[in-house]
């Protein structure tokens, strides 16, 4: 089975699956590369702005960036030769350069779509967070990002429910402490006794 390696663009990080603006495609692939791994294929991952010097030492990857720049970026190899760039394959094409079919593989490494519930799963914590927070910005942000996503509006209210619910514990909370620090004395109050 040939072995694959993946040639990125300048990331943050080894996956790029980092920050508060993941795009789900990298997502998508990093959940593509474990599974191809669970099945035994081996992968290697360069990033450019942390391993350049594989860039250079890969004829195959050196030459197409000298013809076309690192937007050409991200490239895939299969013994030397480049096979595809400019995008993230699907897992399908994945497994066809490496001599995986549908029927050999473990299905059962990975959820059928880990992309989207992975973005999808970020946006409903992000909502839920924002309002426990009462930041706005960011609700609306992630809300955004939700429409994007097109979450449906019952994961939303479920979200933002956990979040309002856990906002409103909070300030319960904190008022109950602030009772307790600054009016100690009237816990034990008689009534008529003049000290309430």
């Amino acid at each position: 089975m040939p072995a694959l390696q993946v040639f990125d663009p300048a990331m943050c990080c080894s996956t790029g699956v980092c920050g508060e603006d993941i795009d789900p495609a990298l997502t998508r692939f990093a959940a593509d590369v474990k599974f191809l791994k669970a099945q035994d294929v081996t992968v290697r991952r360069f990033n450019l702005s942390q391993e350049p010097q594989m860039f250079v030492d890969t004829p195959a990857v050196y030459q197409l960036i000298n013809e076309e720049g690192a937007d050409v970026l991200p490239a895939f190899v299969v013994e030397g030769e480049v096979i595809h760039a400019g995008s993230y394959p699907s897992r399908e094409q994945l497994m066809a350069w490496v001599g995986l079919s549908g029927d050999g593989a473990h299905q059962a490494a990975a959820p059928a779509d880990p992309a989207q519930f992975t973005s999808q799963t970020a946006v409903l914590v992000g909502i839920g967070a924002a309002l426990a927070a009462g930041n706005s910005a960011a609700y609306t942000r992630f809300r955004e990002k939700a429409e994007a996503l097109g979450i449906p509006k019952e994961m939303l209210l479920q979200a933002a429910n956990t979040g309002l619910g856990v906002r409103q514990q909070t300030t319960q909370d904190i008022a109950g402490h602030v009772q307790q620090d600054l009016l100690p004395e009237q816990a034990g109050c008689a009534p008529g006794s003049g000290c309430c």
